[in-house]
């Protein structure tokens, strides 16, 4: 939105991006926001214009100041969340999440890019800490729990359950403490040689080396596990979480999600458990071949933007 404002205050294109099916309406689906479930073709897409009118009324008093210093000469009529194209062009919309976790809808409009996910390079130069390498090195890989930003209202108790699941099932696992409110404590004896507890480490680095991952279905991590052919098991809290867990359930990657303030040991270790079915690998794997193809912000998205905008030599 604000950079829509500044693409009319310059008169140059602002192109809309959008990390989760939230802007394109569809038959297909319903908004990726609230959690909601299908609704049937018609409600599906009116979901995606009330989406709209809750967008618009949340930053509207943010917008206000911005559209006072812009001024009246470039009031937006219409939609501000579409972008700007000057001469009353239509703004194209690039639709950066994988086909591999959201097939193109076949009543998408010409305008919207599905160009793949924008995902960053792996860092050739990252090193290790020693005691992570060690753990890597001698035994099978672990799966990966980590919650990303998403902290939990009671850190403690969300860690002595994610512990006592472990604890059940036998598993090695990589506890990521850092934001997501899981607390950096001592192991319980039965635990120090399975359960390593780890600040931060890449993603593009780590998962690779991980069995599977478990997560708070953000787009990012949610691509990235799919990415490196991991099984998921999303734990969501709110926004789009909730439909990249149905959507990696929906592919075969991983079970169904299960929300965060849900989690019990009991069916933590019961997911737990299930994130070992071959199948889920299979699905995994798959939407990793499907990434792999698709060129992302390197490919579709820089040649169709240089294709767009006229740059001058």
């Amino acid at each position: 939105t604000v950079m829509t404002l500044v693409g009319r205050k310059l008169n140059v294109p602002a192109l809309p991006t959008s990390l989760q099916p939230v802007m394109a309406p569809t038959e297909e689906f319903p908004i990726g926001l609230f959690g909601l479930p299908n609704l049937g073709s018609f409600f599906n897409r009116q979901s995606y214009f009330l989406g709209r009118r809750l967008m618009k009324a949340g930053l509207s008093p943010l917008m206000k100041p911005l559209k006072d210093v812009a001024g009246p000469q470039i009031a937006m009529p219409g939609d501000q969340i579409d972008g700007y194209v000057p001469h009353d062009g239509k703004a194209l919309c690039l639709q950066a999440f994988s086909r591999a976790l959201v097939p193109t809808p076949k009543d998408w409009t010409a305008e919207n890019w599905a160009c793949g996910y924008w995902f960053t390079e792996p860092d050739v130069t990252y090193e290790a800490q020693s005691d992570l390498m060690e753990f890597l090195e001698n035994g099978p890989a672990p799966i990966y729990l980590g919650f990303g930003s998403m902290p939990s209202k009671n850190p403690r108790e969300l860690t002595d359950k994610i512990l006592a699941a472990l604890a059940n099932t036998g598993q090695r696992a990589i506890l990521a403490t850092g934001w997501g409110g899981l607390m950096k404590e001592s192991l319980p004896e039965n635990l120090e040689k399975r359960v390593f507890l780890l600040e931060k480490a890449p993603h593009s680095w780590l998962f690779p080396r991980c069995a599977a991952i478990v997560h708070h279905g953000g787009a990012g991590t949610t691509h990235e596990a799919v990415r490196w052919g991991k099984p998921s098991l999303v734990c969501p809290v709110f926004g789009d979480q909730p439909f990249w867990g149905a959507q990696i359930h929906k592919i075969g990657a991983g079970p169904a999600p299960i929300r965060q303030k849900k989690l019990t040991v009991t069916n933590l270790t019961s997911a737990l458990q299930d994130l070992e079915n071959p199948a889920y690998r299979l699905g995994a794997e798959k939407a990793g071949e499907i990434i792999s193809t698709e060129p992302g912000a390197r490919g579709t998205a820089s040649r169709l933007i240089e294709q767009f905008v006229e740059i001058p030599a």
